[in-house]
């Protein structure tokens, strides 16, 4: 996707922060609301027309981006939130979510966030995102397109077997509730690359969530972000990527038999101050190494909980 207007973004202003109440007619002691992005990436208002150019089969940037801001108070983080503060995150996800499955044209809603200068952050406000695409991102697309054939030939959903492998193995796991499961993967490329998994197949996106999985998921959130600033005693920088099912996609409209609604954070640090790079192996030929025991980080990890 190219964006020239995103190299326009403010970095790090020391003077001034547009999601800190009273700029941008932002209401004082405001909670979790809803930006429309002042740099998108793609816009409602952008052409419909696609067009095929030699090998290139090129979109417009049409689809929305939109800044999720967590609190009016510029210092304050998830790791701080309360499990009530969670819940009303997540039924703001979860009205993002719905009101944007009305249009037909979008395919893909994700919600991420990036947290700290680490991985490229340029405003310190707490804050998240959310992008709706018309067109399954590469990376969703391959996990469902290796999930549905594992379906086809196990007759099992393959985060099924995943959660088994990890409950029969028990190290890995760092907390389990009835809806949710959070644990390190075996296969993660980061120290601790926690995923949050939905155990039940009835919840494949947030429009789907009841009162009692939004409770769950806070719950889990706030425990696992809270343990994260432990580990190295510092704010601990992340990515987090909500993975749900398409919306308005043919292809997967059956997604919910091999497909899970999960989280996967993606975070940098192996040291305090040491970053775990995606270099020449990882970025360039999809090679990762782990460069640690992930039982014993998600031992780490649980302990850390117990003590919140």
């Amino acid at each position: 996707m190219m964006a020239a207007a995103r190299n326009k973004r403010p970095q790090l202003p020391e003077d001034i922060c547009p999601f800190c109440p009273p700029n941008n007619n932002l209401s004082n002691n405001y909670t979790v609301c809803s930006y429309d992005n002042d740099y998108p990436v793609m816009y409602l208002q952008a052409s419909k027309a696609s067009h095929i150019a030699g090998p290139y089969h090129s979109m417009p940037p049409y689809g929305k981006c939109a800044v999720i801001l967590y609190d009016s108070d510029h210092h304050k983080t998830l790791a701080q939130f309360t499990p009530a503060e969670y819940i009303q995150l997540i039924y703001h996800w979860q009205r993002r979510h719905t009101a944007l499955s009305e249009n037909h044209l979008l395919k893909y809603i994700f919600i991420f966030e990036n947290k700290s200068e680490e991985v490229g952050v340029t405003l310190h406000h707490p804050h998240g995102q959310l992008y709706a695409y018309p067109f399954i991102p590469l990376k969703i697309e391959t996990e469902l397109r290796n999930a549905k054939p594992y379906y086809e030939n196990k007759y099992e959903n393959l985060f099924d077997a995943i959660i088994r492998r990890e409950q029969n193995d028990k190290k890995s796991i760092i907390l389990e509730y009835e809806n949710f499961i959070a644990l390190i993967p075996y296969f993660t490329d980061y120290l601790f690359g926690v995923f949050i998994i939905a155990k039940k197949s009835d919840m494949p996106t947030f429009h789907n969530f009841t009162e009692y999985t939004t409770n769950d998921l806070a719950h889990i959130l706030q425990k696992i972000l809270a343990a994260f600033d432990k580990i190295y005693d510092r704010s601990f920088p992340y990515m987090k990527c909500i993975h749900q099912a398409p919306i308005h996609t043919y292809e997967y409209t059956d997604c919910e038999n091999y497909f899970r609604f999960h989280i996967e954070f993606y975070p940098p640090l192996r040291a305090t101050n040491k970053i775990k790079y995606y270099a020449s192996s990882e970025m360039g030929a999809w090679a990762a190494a782990n460069p640690t025991d992930i039982d014993k980080n998600a031992s780490l990890l649980k302990n850390l909980i117990i003590t919140i």
